[in-house]
């Protein structure tokens, strides 16, 4: 019976090794948050080509802002976005204006990857085909998120298929 239970106690030990080899302890290195979009539109107020990214500091600023982003829509009535500003981060990420209907872009999955006290949302922009026939009219494509506030006191989107970053402090 000695052996049975020697074996026993080899195989407890083995899974308590195996066990402990896969948690992984809290480094603060890096924590998924999840982006949720309130607001979207092809007609937005920017006035270079470049992209841009803003934080929203207060409702009355938000309300502002959608008020000014609606006023491009027609037929849109106004609305308000009610956002609690102690435990979210509010965001405008704009991508400029462009010569035809067929640039965009995307939140990938709206997670965002937090390392360093930085946190790192992946963007996928999208650029018409080259012999595609795309409206002849300036877009200005916008999205307005909000974020949880973390442990993170910047924001950096990477566009995936431009190689190109901005980057903004939430303090």
């Amino acid at each position: 019976m000695t052996g049975v239970v020697k074996f026993a106690a080899l195989v407890c030990f083995s899974l308590l090794l195996v066990l402990a080899c896969d948690i992984s302890l809290p480094t603060g290195a890096s924590e998924s948050i999840y982006a949720d979009i309130i607001f979207r539109s092809r007609q937005c107020r920017a006035v270079t080509p470049e992209p841009a990214l803003e934080v929203v500091r207060s409702q009355q600023q938000l309300d502002l802002l959608v008020h000014e982003l609606d006023r491009h829509t027609l037929g849109a009535t106004p609305g308000s976005y009610a956002v609690d500003f102690n435990s979210l981060n509010v965001l405008v990420l704009e991508l400029g204006y462009w010569p035809t209907d067929g640039y965009s872009f995307s939140l990938n999955d709206s997670s965002i990857r937090v390392e360093n006290n930085e946190a790192f949302l992946v963007v996928q922009w999208d650029e018409p085909p080259g012999d595609s026939m795309q409206a002849q009219v300036t877009i200005n494509p916008c999205v307005i998120f909000t974020l949880p506030k973390g442990a993170y006191t910047r924001l950096t989107v990477e566009f995936r298929n431009k190689n190109s970053r901005l980057s903004v402090s939430l303090k």
